[in-house]
């Protein structure tokens, strides 16, 4: 089977400016999302209108919700989300094709 594709959009919320977003994404992404198992790349860009988007590859479905239990022990993981305007996050799935 090949990876799994994560691909999250969302907002910003009201208090965190996109220069805080930006420092609080990289320390996520060292401190955090490479440091869980499966992951292999992961990249944030933003959107024209104010959205964003999150783009992480996983070895696996089950490497996926081994990270989203780390999400809730980690200080570092929680400071990332509480920059997101919760209503506005979508997480869709999908499966790499092969070759």
């Amino acid at each position: 089977m090949g990876s799994v594709i994560e691909v999250m959009k969302f907002r910003l919320n009201d208090a965190t400016s996109v220069e805080d977003f930006v420092a609080i994404n990289a320390k996520y992404q060292t401190d955090f999302a490479y440091q869980q198992v499966g992951l292999r790349r992961r990249t944030v860009a933003p959107g024209l209108g104010g959205e964003w988007l999150s783009l992480t590859v996983w070895g696996s479905k089950s490497d996926v919700h081994r990270a989203d239990e780390e999400v809730a022990l980690s200080i570092v993981a929680q400071e990332f989300e509480a920059c997101l305007e919760p209503s506005s996050k979508t997480v869709e799935y999908f499966r790499e094709l092969p070759g």
